[in-house]
């Protein structure tokens, strides 16, 4: 008994990579720029002390100040500290001072 003759077009999967799916085998599955981002997977973007120092205009020292008391939120990463963009903009509101009519 002989097996079966299997006919193969292997110029077609040549261009395909091989598979059925009809990638190459060196294309991803998904699109590289879009998976993996901060926004795509529900994370704000973390920011240094020198530069939420700077957008609040005042000193790192005072900004440590703050963040040691507990006033300013912030997020330790090993050593490092880093200030979530949301809460910096929430604190601005809560300590923004409305203005009174006498």
């Amino acid at each position: 008994m002989t097996a079966p003759s299997v006919s193969v077009d292997w110029l077609a999967l040549s261009r395909t990579g091989g598979g059925a799916s009809g990638r190459s085998r060196h294309e991803p599955e998904h699109d590289p720029k879009q998976i993996g981002t901060a926004e795509n997977i529900g994370m704000r973007k973390l920011l240094k002390a020198p530069v939420v120092a700077d957008l609040l205009g005042i000193s790192q020292r005072k900004l440590w100040q703050l963040t040691n008391c507990g006033d300013i939120p912030s997020v330790r990463i090993g050593r490092n500290l880093r200030y979530d963009e949301a809460d910096i903009a929430e604190w601005i509101e809560r300590n923004k001072r409305r203005g009174t009519r006498e």
